[in-house]
């Protein structure tokens, strides 16, 4: 079955979606689905189409931007539907996996996904990168030891571990590094009481 997508944005008219259904119509759609509304009205809407499509379909739709707004959610939702052996029709760039130029171009996308990825690594790489040379990446700063006086100090106050732990939202292999650092961890062992010794040397009786 050959499955229609049309999707439509509120700066878009009436006329905008009468076209893309006459389109898909004219290569012999059976179901079309319409996309819009906000992004997570959207993103349910998808679902739904994904749901409905099974092997053998065709999803087709007059245009990518129709099908996703990004390289990245793109490609996503081209490995969803080739999982589920479903083939994309896409008409103004001839994009059918049902050929083999349909399956390079496929290949294509998600070279293109990779090299975005890389890029935008790269990108936030760099940035830091300057950053700490010009003295302004102060990198992360760890939430546990950020907290390191206030645990030592409830600690020394007599709080358990576990108080600890739910009291400042940091895990119980936190609060032992901290007190460690601080030389209060491991607890010095509790000193063991004297066993009173006889000496009979001394007690016991003369003759």
């Amino acid at each position: 079955m050959i499955v229609g997508l049309v999707r439509v944005s509120r700066f878009q008219t009436s006329d905008d979606l009468a076209l893309q259904q006459r389109e898909l119509d004219f290569v012999g759609a059976k179901k079309i689905f319409t996309i819009n509304g906000s992004a997570k009205e959207a993103a349910h809407q998808f679902e739904e189409v994904f749901s409905f499509c099974r092997e053998g379909d065709v999803l087709t739709a007059t245009s990518l931007d129709r099908l996703s707004g990004s390289v990245g959610s793109l490609c996503e939702a081209i490995s969803r539907l080739r999982a589920k052996s479903v083939d994309i029709h896409i008409l103004d760039i001839g994009l059918d996996t049902r050929t083999t130029e349909g399956v390079a171009m496929l290949r294509v996308f998600e070279t293109l996904k990779i090299f975005s990825a890389k890029a935008k690594y790269e990108n936030q790489r760099d940035g830091i990168e300057r950053a700490r040379i010009e003295g302004r990446y102060k990198g992360r700063k760890p939430t546990a030891r950020a907290k390191s006086p206030q645990v030592i100090h409830a600690y020394r106050m007599g709080r358990t571990i576990a108080q600890i732990v739910r009291e400042f939202g940091i895990g119980r292999a936190s609060v032992y590094r901290i007190l460690e650092s601080g030389g209060m961890w491991p607890p010095p062992p509790e000193p063991r009481p004297r066993s009173a010794i006889k000496n009979p040397g001394v007690f016991g009786s003369g003759g």
